[in-house]
């Protein structure tokens, strides 16, 4: 399994029959030096997907996560700031300089907020945002009708600009110069996405196509780490193929690395997730397992944390940059995408230090 309710909840609102589908990587400051906010460490945001089949729009929640804090959820805060809701089918949120933006995708919104207050500065239109990354003063979304929009961050009333990479680009991510999109064909179930199983190199400053690199079935989330080097989930066609994270080799090969469906970066630590459902069991729970890698020596620390500890349906890993916490979004159940659902949060050795109750179905986290 992977992020793979990111179109559950449209699926339904669309009342079509497809299942499959970022990033994973926030950017806290501008690559030129200036506008450094410090990055806060005692509260942080869940984006929540809501069900639109079941009317529940989306939503982002603040959590207090400061040791001790009497009142630990403000739900609904995006709302209750703004007086409006955020809209259908939000996918992923950044932050990159004094801003965070948000990818709203069935209602066709890139929102941009105040990082600190949350309250609405622009609304960008374009179709379907899914994905995003920042770069060079840049902020790049996928869109699902096969375009990648860059977004200038000093001129935001100017129309952004279009590069159409392939069918139903999913995942982004950026280092330096490079931005990396993966081309899933995710509508193309009934010929295994045939026109993807690829990821694109576009350069950031010029916003071209550089090259192609060849993947597995169905690649999604892709991740940069500080060295450039590329991590990205092939989530398989949810039959016989499962999800393995991918890694983009030296010699331009994408090879192999580790099964998984959810990836973060917290510096030289690579974060696999993996959450397997056996749907023929009547009451039944993912299988989840999590591991991290050191990048520089390819150690490996398995089971640190403990396994009754572990999130019954995850859909995304985060490593706070400054605390190194690491928070997992979690649904409730195997099947619970219009209940009310859990983050969990754990120190870097893997302790549970809280599990936030959120709205339904979260499924980013923001950091302020």
């Amino acid at each position: 399994m992977f992020k793979y309710i990111k179109f559950a909840a449209l699926a339904l609102l669309f009342n079509v029959g497809f299942t499959a589908c970022n990033d994973d990587n926030d950017f806290y400051y501008e690559e030129n030096g200036n506008n450094n906010p410090t990055i806060g460490t005692d509260e942080v945001y869940a984006l929540l997907q809501g069900n639109a089949y079941g009317g529940i729009g989306g939503s982002i929640d603040k959590l207090l996560v400061k040791d001790g804090a009497q009142s630990n959820v403000v739900k609904d805060f995006f709302t209750k700031v703004n007086d409006q809701e955020l809209g259908n089918g939000p996918q992923e949120g950044i932050h990159y300089g004094s801003r965070i933006y948000v990818s709203v995708q069935a209602s066709n919104i890139l929102w941009v907020l105040d990082a600190n207050t949350l309250k609405i500065q622009h609304q960008i239109k374009m179709n379907q945002p899914t994905a995003l990354c920042a770069t060079k003063g840049y902020v790049f979304v996928t869109n699902f009708d096969g375009n990648v929009t860059r977004v200038d961050t000093a001129h935001l009333d100017e129309t952004p600009k279009l590069l159409a990479v392939g069918p139903n680009p999913d995942g982004i991510a950026a280092h330096e110069n490079k931005v990396y999109v993966t081309v899933s064909d995710g509508f193309n179930s009934q010929e295994n996405y045939a026109n993807g199983k690829k990821f694109v190199e576009l350069n950031a400053e010029d916003f071209t196509k550089v090259k192609e690199y060849e993947t597995a079935v169905n690649p999604g989330q892709i991740v940069c780490n500080k060295y450039g080097e590329v991590y990205v989930v092939t989530r398989g066609n949810y039959m016989d193929v499962t999800p393995m994270v991918q890694k983009l080799m030296p010699n331009g090969k994408v090879e192999d690395f580790e099964p998984g469906s959810y990836i973060a970066v917290d510096g030289d630590m690579l974060y696999v997730m993996d959450s397997q459902i056996d749907w023929s069991k009547p009451e039944s729970t993912a299988n989840v397992t999590i591991k991290r890698f050191n990048m520089t020596d390819d150690t490996c620390e398995e089971s640190f944390i403990k396994k009754e500890d572990l999130p019954a349906n995850p859909t995304h890993i985060e490593v706070h940059p400054v605390t190194r916490d690491i928070y997992i979004c979690s649904d409730k159940t195997a099947s619970g995408y219009a209940l009310d659902g859990w983050v969990y949060r754990y120190n870097y050795g893997g302790e549970l230090l809280n599990r936030y109750n959120v709205g339904v179905h979260p499924y980013d986290i923001i950091f302020k």
